[in-house]
């Protein structure tokens, strides 16, 4: 008897297990600013998502993934809304937004419900603090403001003239963490010039800089203000470099005629001349399917995809949990934007792309680890 029971214990395990249904979908949640004023790039960041996720589902993989896109419009309010949204529709994941200000506000939501959160571009050094649910796979201005400063030094540039927008947080936040780096390695700002948004007088800048005898500017800005302030200064008669960080890039970066007066420089998290095969290969697949040449933010949108189904599919993650518990495990990932080391903390430490942009054009400097 004990073993006829114990037979049939076994026959009901293994009936159970096989009649254990597969999950035949996965479903991802997407929410980005797709209309008003930084559409321009959450467009190419959701094509740059849709292009990896399309590549697994293409290839034959099961389950399946599929998409929940969602527009935040670059606001807070709109962008929890939005999130509400996807906790509905159960997604397990979810990728954005963009700006540092709304990833900070969203991801207290994602972390109530367990929810994998991978931010793409947010580099302020806070937008992963508030969760223990959320990456990033951009790197931080602490890095960028280090990685700047050391290649300051390198073109052996010893004196800065630092343009700061007191109404941009992430100005004030870069502008911080570049001097502070450039100081230690024992360079010098020369002078700290405070601009109002758009209300300054470019001919006291200019004639502030004169005055200063520094040998580089640093604009910590987006590049609106950033190209506007380059092309008026060189007006003025300022030949001096002029650095910047990844707030330069812009979609005019990626049109063949564009170009910027004297010597300029800036850090990205990807720029399309590029030896890295994996990159390459994403650069004309990309270039295939949407007829233009991808974007830093488009990059970025495909490693946020392509690391959220690669520990998908190598743990088998497709509820919350499991995904949860295999990305808190997550030591590195290679992306088109680089190798990325994590060791069990939700920021990367990975490379940059440094980008000169002159009246030839723009064009890629080097490439450097970060520091």
């Amino acid at each position: 008897m004990k073993k006829y029971i114990l037979l049939l214990l076994i026959f009901v395990l293994l009936f159970s297990i096989s009649c254990t249904k597969k999950a035949d979908e996965v479903r991802l949640g997407v929410v980005l600013p797709l209309t008003g004023n930084i559409s321009e790039f959450g467009e190419p960041m959701l094509n740059g998502i849709k292009l990896a996720v399309d590549q697994y589902n293409n290839a034959g993989n099961t389950p399946k993934i599929h998409l929940f896109i969602y527009d935040g419009k670059g606001d807070i309010h709109v962008t929890n809304n939005r999130i509400k949204d996807l906790i509905s529709d159960k997604v397990i994941a979810i990728i954005g937004p963009i700006t540092s200000a709304t990833v900070m506000n969203s991801s207290v939501l994602t972390q109530k419900k367990g929810i994998v959160q991978i931010a793409p571009a947010a580099t302020h050094v806070l937008a992963t603090k508030y969760s223990r649910s959320i990456w990033r796979i951009c790197y931080t201005d602490d890095d960028q403001g280090s990685i700047m400063a050391h290649f300051a030094k390198s073109l052996n540039l010893k004196n800065a003239f630092v343009i700061i927008d007191t109404t941009n947080v992430y100005s004030k936040g870069l502008a911080m963490y570049f001097k502070n780096a450039f100081e230690y390695l024992n360079g010098k700002t020369s002078k700290s010039y405070y601009v109002n948004g758009g209300n300054f007088n470019i001919t006291d800048v200019a004639n502030s800089i004169k005055l200063s005898k520094a040998d580089f500017v640093f604009i910590p800005m987006y590049y609106e203000m950033s190209y506007k302030i380059i092309r008026e200064l060189r007006k003025n008669n300022i030949t001096i470099p002029i650095l910047g960080g990844d707030g330069w890039d812009s979609p005019a970066l990626y049109k063949k005629d564009f170009s910027l007066p004297g010597k300029n420089y800036f850090c990205d998290h990807f720029f399309y001349e590029t030896n890295d095969d994996m990159a390459k290969d994403f650069l004309r697949n990309y270039e295939k399917r949407y007829k233009t040449i991808p974007s830093s933010m488009s990059a970025l949108g495909y490693d946020a995809a392509s690391l959220l189904i690669t520990e998908i599919k190598d743990n088998k993650a497709y509820d919350r949990s499991a995904l949860l518990t295999a990305m808190v495990n997550l030591k590195s990932f290679y992306g088109v934007t680089g190798n990325m080391t994590f060791n069990k903390t939700p920021d990367p430490h990975k490379g940059f792309y440094i980008i000169e942009i002159s009246d030839k054009g723009a064009k890629l400097k080097s490439q450097l680890q970060s520091i």
